[in-house]
C-alpha cells in the first residue's frame, strides 16, 4: 500500500485477529488509522493508545474523512460503514486484499497450512528479527514474543500467514512460503470438495514468484506430489527419510523439545525449543530451513529460535495449582485436538480432563467422523454445544449426536453441559484432581476467558 497519498484508513472489523495486525503496520507506517467493532478487545486497546480512533459499532459517520475502507468477510454487506463507503465512492478492500498489496510490495514469506500456521508465522518472526533482518510480521494470534500480533519491521522481508479459508491466499504472489500441511477444513467455502481445496493449494504454490522458493512438508502426501510438481526451487522437510531438511535424534521433555537440524545428511545445529511436542518440532524445522535458504547463519537460527515461548492459545499453559495443570488452546479441527492432546499427554500428569466446545455446523458436518477419532487421549471429556459462528443449524448436525457417536469409539461417557462458564468451570472442579492437566479447546469468541477462569477458581478454592 505505497499509495501514500491517501493517508486515512478506516477499517470495519477492526478488533479481528487479522484486521488488527493490518492496522497496527499501517499505523506504524504513518497513516491515521480508523475503525469499528462491535466489542473492545486488548489489541484495540492497544491500537487507541498507540493513536487510533476506535468507535464501539457502526456507523455512517466513522467513515468522515477516509480515503480507503478496508472490511473482513465477516461483515455484512447492508453495514452501514460499507454502505456509506460504495455511496461516497471511498475505496474499499476487503483484508486479503489489503494484506496481498503489503505482501505483493514486498519480499513477501507466506505460512500456508491446515494446521500450525500461527505457531510456525510467530516463530519465524522472531527468528528472522532474532538474526537481524528486521523484517515487517503479521500473524493471527497474540504473541507474547512479538508483544501483539504485528510488528513493523525496516528490512525488506514481510512475514504472515496466508489464509486457505476462503481462497483468499490466492491474492499473495510471496517470494517464499512454507506450506506445513494440507487437511478437509473450510469445505464450506468449496463446494464441500476436498478436491478443490487441493486444487487451490496447488493454484497457491503456482504464484510463489519464479526467483523464489517453497518449503514443504513432505510428510504430507498431498505436498510431497506438489514439491514434485514445483515450478521454482522448491525444498522438502519432515520425518520421512526421503526430506530435504530433517529433524534427528528427537528428545522431549513436558516443557521443551530437542532436536538435530540436518539438510540432505549434514547435521548444521543442535536445536532446543522452548515448546513441545512433534507438531513444534515440524514448525521449527521448516522455521529453520527457510533461514537457511535465506542464507543466515545456522547456529544463529538455532540460538533465535530457542527465545521463541509460543503464540497464546497455542498450548498456552494458564498455570498450575495443586497439582493440575491448566492449558489454553486454540484446536477446533480434529487434527489439531488430537495433537494437543497428545501433547498434553507429554506432560507427565495422570489424566487428560478436557473441555471442548465445537465451532460451525459445517464443520462439524464435513468432519463428524473425524471429531469422533479425534480424542482417544482423553481420560475425562466435557462437550458444549456448537458455536455457530454465524451459521444456521444443520438437521441431525448436534453436540448431543456428536457425544454419542464419541462415546461408542472411545468407550467412555463424555459430559455434555451448555456453554455457561460458571456450569462448566463448577463441573470442572469437581472432576479435577491432583495430577491432572485440564485442557480447554476451542475457537469461540470467549473461550479463553474460561481457561482463566478455571485458574482463578482452582486458586480460591485452594485458598479456602
Amino acid at each position: 500500500m505505497k499509495d501514500l497519498d491517501k493517508k486515512h484508513i478506516h477499517f470495519i472489523g477492526i478488533a479481528g485477529m487479522g484486521m488488527s495486525a493490518i492496522a497496527r503496520i499501517m499505523l506504524e507506517r504513518g497513516y491515521t488509522i480508523s475503525g469499528s467493532d462491535l466489542r473492545s478487545t486488548e489489541l484495540t486497546e492497544n491500537l487507541q493508545k498507540m493513536g487510533a480512533t476506535i468507535y464501539l459499532g457502526h456507523s455512517s459517520e466513522h467513515l468522515d474523512g477516509a480515503d480507503i475502507v478496508v472490511y473482513s468477510s465477516a461483515v455484512p454487506r447492508d453495514n452501514p460503514e460499507i454502505r456509506r463507503a460504495e455511496e461516497a465512492n471511498i475505496e474499499l478492500l476487503h483484508r486479503a486484499d489489503a494484506l496481498a498489496r503489503i505482501i505483493n510490495e514486498s519480499t513477501g514469506l507466506a505460512v500456508a497450512g491446515a494446521h500450525g500456521k500461527t505457531t510456525t508465522t510467530s516463530m519465524l518472526g522472531l527468528t528472522l528479527a532474532a538474526c537481524g533482518l528486521d523484517p515487517t510480521v503479521m500473524v493471527g494470534a497474540f504473541s507474547d514474543d512479538l508483544a501483539g500480533n504485528a510488528r513493523l519491521g525496516r528490512g525488506p522481508y514481510v512475514v504472515a500467514e496466508a489464509d486457505e479459508s476462503d481462497y483468499s491466499f490466492l491474492k499473495y504472489e510471496p517470494y517464499g512460503t512454507i506450506i506445513t500441511n494440507i487437511d478437509p477444513d473450510h469445505l464450506e467455502n468449496y463446494d464441500g470438495d476436498y478436491g478443490k481445496l487441493i486444487v487451490a493449494y496447488k493454484e497457491f504454490l503456482d504464484k510463489v514468484r519464479p526467483e523464489g522458493f517453497s518449503i514443504l512438508c513432505t510428510d504430507d502426501p498431498i505436498l510431497r506430489d506438489m514439491h514434485q510438481e514445483a515450478k521454482h526451487k522448491s525444498f522438502s522437510y519432515g520425518f520421512n527419510p526421503q526430506a530435504d531438511y530433517r529433524a534427528l535424534n528427537l528428545e522431549f521433555t513436558p516443557e521443551c523439545s530437542r532436536f538435530d537440524f540436518c539438510y540432505r545428511g549434514e547435521k548444521l545445529a543442535e536445536v532446543t525449543l522452548s515448546v513441545t511436542g512433534e507438531h513444534n518440532v515440524l514448525n521449527a524445522l521448516s522455521v529453520m530451513a527457510t533461514g537457511h535458504q535465506l542464507g543466515i547463519d545456522t547456529q544463529c537460527l538455532a540460538r533465535a529460535i530457542r527465545q521463541f515461548h509460543g503464540a497464546r492459545r497455542r498450548f498456552q499453559r494458564i498455570g498450575e495449582i495443586n497439582g493440575i495443570l491448566v492449558v489454553d488452546d486454540y484446536a477446533h479441527h480434529p487434527t489439531e485436538i488430537r495433537v494437543t492432546l497428545q501433547t498434553a499427554k507429554l506432560q507427565g500428569k495422570d489424566r487428560v480432563v478436557a473441555f471442548f466446545q465445537p465451532k460451525r455446523y459445517t464443520r462439524t458436518k464435513f468432519l463428524f467422523k473425524e471429531f469422533t477419532e479425534a480424542f482417544y487421549d482423553t481420560d475425562v471429556l466435557i462437550l458444549s454445544e456448537i458455536y455457530p459462528f454465524g451459521e444456521d443449524p444443520i438437521p441431525g448436525i448436534t453436540s448431543e449426536a456428536l457425544k454419542e457417536a464419541i462415546e461408542e469409539k472411545i468407550g467412555k461417557e463424555v459430559i455434555l453441559l451448555p456453554y455457561r462458564h460458571s456450569l462448566i468451570v463448577q463441573k470442572l472442579l469437581e472432576i479435577l484432581r491432583p495430577g491432572d492437566v485440564a485442557m480447554i479447546m476451542g475457537a469461540g469468541d470467549d473461550i479463553a476467558d474460561l481457561a482463566r477462569k478455571l485458574y482463578i477458581a482452582l486458586k480460591t478454592q485452594e485458598t479456602k
